[in-house]
Order: C-alpha cells, then sequence, then structure tokens
C-alpha cells in the first residue's frame, strides 16, 4: 500500500513539472 501511495506522489509530481 504504502509503494502505491508513493507511486502517485511521485507521479503527481513529474506531472506538476510538465505542465509548469
Amino acid at each position: 500500500m504504502l509503494l502505491v501511495f508513493i507511486r502517485l506522489c511521485v507521479s503527481d509530481y513529474a506531472l506538476l513539472n510538465v505542465s509548469a
């Protein structure tokens, strides 16, 4: 479960970088 949460956070961060 923790791994899934970390992956979601990382992908969210990557998407923010791409849209910025």
